[in-house]
């Protein structure tokens, strides 16, 4: 039986302080590691799912959505968003129900939101091994 395409949402941030920040510089809010969750999500095994990363970005006024990588169309997209969790929670308010919908994060209230939405939901850790684990 062949699978459905999903939807991933990641709550980049959150990744990175959870599952990554062991693995590098202790900075982590910066480009270099938005990079390489980047890299490590490009790896999802999945060719036909979209991602979405999605960063606190609170100096902005609106989201921006940027394409990650060089695709069309793009599978991999970084938001910037005031605030990635609501950012998150709008997202799921208006998701096409054909599609489903995987939220990325280890913060428990935004998990219990983003279920109370129909998205499933996956720990930070999960995603990351999912992808192969995180670059050396």
């Amino acid at each position: 039986m062949e699978r459905s395409p999903k939807s991933w949402i990641v709550d980049g941030y959150n990744v990175l302080r959870v599952s990554l920040s062991a693995h590098g510089p202790p900075d982590w809010w910066n480009e270099e590691r938005r990079a390489a969750l980047t890299t490590i999500a490009s790896r999802l095994p999945y060719p036909s799912d979209e991602i979405v990363l999605v960063f606190d970005a609170r100096h902005l006024a609106e989201p921006q959505v940027r394409p990650a990588v060089d695709a069309d169309p793009p599978r991999l997209r970084h938001v910037y968003a005031p605030s990635a969790d609501e950012w998150i929670i709008s997202t799921l308010k208006g998701r096409d129900p054909s599609v489903q919908t995987v939220v990325v994060t280890a913060d428990r209230p935004l998990a219990d939101r983003a279920r109370h939405r129909g998205a499933q939901v996956i720990a930070t850790d999960e995603f990351v091994a999912l992808c192969g684990g995180p670059n050396d």
